[in-house]
């Protein structure tokens, strides 16, 4: 068990500096790894009921934990600036399917034509 814990505890920061160098790609391949061990924790569980994980792998878990919390509020900031940023180019889109070919400038003049 104690393995998949120092597993868990690498992928958990490779995913942080992942998300940190916005590295998406990486961080989905880290997200796969990851389900495939806590698959193997609850494997291990239901193998072992009633062990009793040592204190360093208790702290270790701990630290997974507040690494996840760390990723989940970190994402959860990304997705809504993802979100205001797609909005805004909806909005840009719509503003110049109004208008006319603007580029077509005449002698440097944007003349204003209204669909």
């Amino acid at each position: 068990m104690e393995e998949i814990i120092n597993e868990l505890l690498r992928v958990s920061q490779e995913m942080k500096k992942a998300i940190e160098q916005e590295e998406f790609n990486e961080l989905n391949e880290l997200l796969k790894i990851r389900h495939i061990f806590m698959k193997d924790v609850d494997e291990w569980k239901a193998a072992n009921p009633g062990t009793i994980l040592s204190q360093n792998d208790k702290e270790k878990l701990k630290e997974v934990l507040g690494l996840d919390q760390e990723l989940e509020r970190v994402l959860k900031e990304k997705m809504s600036e993802n979100i205001q940023l797609r909005g805004q180019l909806k909005d840009r889109s719509r503003a110049s399917k109004k208008y006319g070919n603007y580029q077509s400038l005449t002698n440097g003049a944007f003349v204003d034509t209204f669909k």
